[in-house]
């Protein structure tokens, strides 16, 4: 799953690079479907991918919704500073009976809420940035830390 999401998001980020090539004597066979998977499908006549993941945006919020197995499903949430700083962008009001933070490779320090032995939301920053995430099943810190990591990588690069 961590290398499909990690594909997935790097298809994404690197999509403009090749976007306004030009022809070198032949005719280019590849259609430049941006981001439209739906097209690509079309294209290829292969449905690559299958794993039901989903994006929204609105002003100044990323959300990708993707399936971390057959029953359970994590929302990631990304927005850049605005004036008033770090904030907690997850949209998720339920009352969680541990409120506490949890720090990650002894550097990032990550808020959480949830219960004794699950994370259901985290919160953190990332290069004037705001990150959440939520599961509605929870998480174990192990998956936390996953998804973390696949996020630390993906602002690398």
């Amino acid at each position: 799953m961590k290398k499909l999401f990690i594909f997935i998001c790097l298809i994404i980020s690197f999509q403009s690079i090749h976007a306004e090539e030009k022809p070198v004597g032949m005719i280019n066979p590849w259609t430049n479907c941006k981001k439209d998977f739906n097209c690509a499908i079309e294209q290829s006549g292969v449905n690559f991918l299958n794993s039901g993941f989903n994006i929204q945006a609105m002003d100044n919020l990323f959300e990708i919704n993707y399936p971390i197995s057959n029953n359970r499903m994590v929302t990631i949430r990304k927005s850049n500073f605005k004036d008033d700083g770090a904030k907690d962008i997850s949209g998720v009001y339920t009352y969680f009976s541990m409120n506490g933070s949890v720090t990650l490779d002894n550097t990032y320090k990550i808020k959480t809420r949830g219960d004794n032995s699950k994370i259901f939301v985290a919160n953190f920053e990332l290069n004037n940035a705001n990150y959440s995430i939520y599961c509605k099943e929870g998480l174990s810190l192990e998956e936390l830390e996953k998804i973390h990591s696949i996020i630390l990588e993906l602002n690398s690069i």
